[in-house]
């Protein structure tokens, strides 16, 4: 017997063995395939849509003669912050943050340990140079009670006002809309341009926002996911609902659209 035919039992079992484990990796292969393939994936049509955001205080500081910073500053009970930056700040324009939750605890704790009901609604000085703030806390979110005033505060209030004050610069600002775009006479509130990812869909936003009535107008490109939006403007603030589209995770861009200008001949 020659080599050949000595070895040819051992070249046999050796080709079985590939085969046999050949089809078991396959096998293993589309049981996985089958498996990922049923398996339900997280899609934002899937989820609820999300509650409408809460105000929970708002801090405004008005002009004065001099320099004084202008602007107002909400903090809502999820812990969105919007900041409304006028005049002699850093950030002017509109511009968004998250409040740390070790923060935003602290801020509802110190609000609910005021007695509201003892504070005037105004604490003021016959001094027309002097700027002015105005406190409004929300209770509830049809009832709210301000306090505004352009002199001292009872102690508890006026902490209130500096750690209002101080998340202008303590927190990671984002801003959505410079000072002059803000001031366009050019924008429609009412209506909002979104750019998209492939991860998201004009539904998937529309079922999102659905307690403020957010539809599709039309779409803006026919080769890129870009939107045009309209939504029930009694339901919800133009700068409030141009910041929670654009805090969703896949949204390049949003913005409010513009009146063109009639073109001169």
């Amino acid at each position: 017997m020659n080599q050949e035919t000595s070895d040819f039992p051992k070249k046999y079992l050796l080709t079985e063995r590939f085969q046999f484990f050949w089809m078991l990796t396959c096998a293993f292969l589309s049981f996985i395939i089958v498996v990922a393939a049923c398996s339900p994936t997280k899609s934002m049509t899937a989820e609820k849509p999300e509650e409408r955001i809460q105000p929970l205080i708002s801090f405004r500081k008005s002009p004065c003669f001099g320099k004084c910073q202008v602007y107002m500053i909400t903090v809502y009970k999820d812990g969105l912050a919007i900041l409304e930056g006028t005049d002699n700040i850093d950030k002017t324009g509109v511009s968004f943050a998250q409040v740390p939750a070790a923060d935003l605890d602290k801020l509802k704790k110190d609000l609910s340990a005021l007695s509201w009901k003892e504070y005037k609604a105004s604490y003021f000085k016959n001094i027309p140079d002097l700027p002015s703030t105005e406190l409004k806390f929300y209770h509830k979110s049809d009832s709210a009670q301000t306090v505004r005033s352009n002199t001292t505060l009872p102690d508890e209030l006026e902490a209130l006002q500096k750690s209002m004050a101080g998340f202008t610069e303590k927190l990671v600002w984002t801003n959505v809309m410079k000072k002059h775009e803000v001031n366009s006479p050019n924008n429609l509130y009412g209506e909002i341009q979104v750019d998209m990812d492939s991860s998201l869909t004009p539904a998937m936003l529309e079922t999102r926002f659905l307690p403020y009535g957010l539809k599709v107008k039309n779409r803006i490109s026919p080769y890129m996911n870009f939107w045009l939006f309209t939504y029930d403007e009694s339901a919800i603030k133009p700068f409030e609902m141009l910041i929670v589209i654009r805090k969703v995770h896949g949204v390049r861009l949003a913005m409010f659209n513009k009146k063109l200008d009639a073109r001169e001949d």
